[in-house]
């Protein structure tokens, strides 16, 4: 597994959650998921807007295959809710998703 783990950046104003893994596929576990969840519902109470973000080659490869394929089909619905939820939480203030460098500026609409 690629082992997807992410650290907290502050960039003028935005926190900046990146995604990394060994291999720059960060792919995402159930784990994962629900750790970013959980920084993002935290974050969230400052009111300032959280940038999702990946490598400068793309965001994420996905759901972490080799995970998904050992669960069986409830869990495997409750893992895709899980996704759903963290990426399209209202309760949010701004929550932007992005590829791009590490130095690369901002933007968030």
């Amino acid at each position: 597994m690629s082992g997807t783990t992410f650290q907290l950046e502050e960039r003028g104003g935005l926190h900046v959650l990146r995604l990394r893994s060994t291999d720059g596929t960060n792919r995402l576990t159930r784990e994962c998921v629900l750790r970013l969840t959980d920084a993002v519902n935290l974050l969230a109470g400052e009111g300032e807007p959280i940038v999702l973000a990946g490598n400068d080659r793309f965001f994420s490869a996905g759901a972490e295959l080799e995970e998904i394929s050992l669960l069986d089909g409830p869990s495997a619905y409750e893992f895709s809710k899980m996704g759903q939820a963290l990426m399209h939480d209202g309760e949010a203030p701004s929550v932007c998703r992005a590829s791009l460098a590490k130095d690369a500026p901002l933007k968030c609409s």
